[in-house]
């Protein structure tokens, strides 16, 4: 994600403690969060009091990982969609380059293959 300040929008980012009686705080809700939007590291500024005082300040970056389930697995074999229970025919000896993917997951989805006879 690019630095890009975000301001106050009520349903998507507000503050946390809007009518908190001790000044200061910045605690920020992040609502309806999405992956594109959202995603990544997020840092509180706080400008300067005056333009010709060096009082600025930075927190360190924070992540938020929004996470976001992948879609359901799928097996292509030389490049086409393995329907469940169809078959892969490789000649004895030969080779087969045949895909595993569950795309679009946050965090990534960890793939394992197993061989063997499921029913």
């Amino acid at each position: 994600m690019f630095s890009k300040p975000v301001g106050i929008y009520r349903g998507k980012y507000e503050w946390a403690n809007e009518d908190s009686p001790m000044g200061g705080d910045c605690s920020l809700w992040v609502r309806a969060a999405t992956l594109q939007l959202d995603d990544g590291q997020w840092q509180c500024q706080v400008t300067a009091s005056n333009y010709d005082v060096q009082d600025a300040l930075s927190s360190p970056p924070a992540a938020l990982a929004v996470r976001v389930p992948p879609q359901t697995p799928r097996i292509l074999y030389n490049g086409s969609h393995i329907m469940p229970g169809q078959n892969i025919t490789v000649p004895a000896g030969g080779r087969a380059t045949v895909v595993c993917e569950a795309r679009y997951g946050n965090p990534p989805a960890y793939i394992e293959w197993y061989l063997g006879v499921f029913h």
